[in-house]
């Protein structure tokens, strides 16, 4: 656990470092929070009420209705989410040292019986969404008890060929080809497009040859 701890705070200290900013503990402890949904997790497990909303099932049902699935709503969400947090505004509007920049939205959605805490994270190039591109998504989704937690990253090659792998945790069985169809078909990314591997770290999408987003904290902090 102590390991997992110390690979969200270095990653956040690296990263708010990449974009010329030195973060003090309040700041660095709230964008682990928002790159990590792990954190999020252990922090929500103590919300009684919620945990109470959710053993009611007309209440589950009130609160599930209001949470279907869909781009719009997706899109809101997010949004809203990423509104209410003013560093995590501003960091993301800031470049790194490479022209590129990490932009982090964390939101949690609660549904289907269900409630996930989700990092979405974009590699963005460029200034402005009309003169710039994204090089890569990443959805990382752990559940309300933790253990369960899944990456999805997606790549667009050369070729523009957009390519997904999906990074299952260690206790977790591999996924059936049924199961890739699905996700095939949802996404719209053919089957021989989407790989799956084993996690091997905690952050296995942020490390670039020669990039040192992910140097010990101890260097930054």
């Amino acid at each position: 656990m102590a390991a997992e701890v110390q690979a969200a705070l270095s990653l956040a200290a690296a990263a708010a470092e990449s974009k010329g900013v030195r973060l003090s503990p309040e700041g660095l402890e709230a964008f682990a929070t928002a790159i990590d949904p792990d954190r999020r997790s252990r922090q929500d497990s103590g919300d009684g009420d919620r945990r109470k909303r959710r053993d009611d099932p007309v209440e589950a049902e009130k609160e599930n209705s209001h949470k279907a699935l869909s781009g719009s709503g997706l899109r809101e969400t997010v949004l809203e989410s990423s509104e209410k947090k003013t560093l995590l505004a501003v960091l993301n509007r800031l470049p790194g040292k490479n022209g590129q920049r990490w932009i982090v939205l964390p939101f949690s959605f609660n549904g289907y019986g269900k409630e996930l805490q989700v990092s979405m994270r974009i590699l963005f190039e460029g200034e402005t969404p009309e003169t710039g591109h994204v090089c890569q998504m990443v959805l990382d989704i752990a559940s309300e008890k933790g253990g369960e937690r899944c990456l999805f990253s997606m790549k667009r090659s050369s070729g523009g060929e957009v390519k997904m792998t999906v990074f299952l945790e260690d206790n977790l069985s591999p996924p059936s080809p049924a199961y890739i169809r699905e996700l095939s078909l949802h996404t719209g990314i053919p089957p021989d497009c989407i790989a799956v591997q084993y996690r091997k770290e905690k952050f296995p999408c942020e490390r670039r040859p020669g990039d040192d987003l992910l140097r010990s904290i101890n260097e930054l902090v």
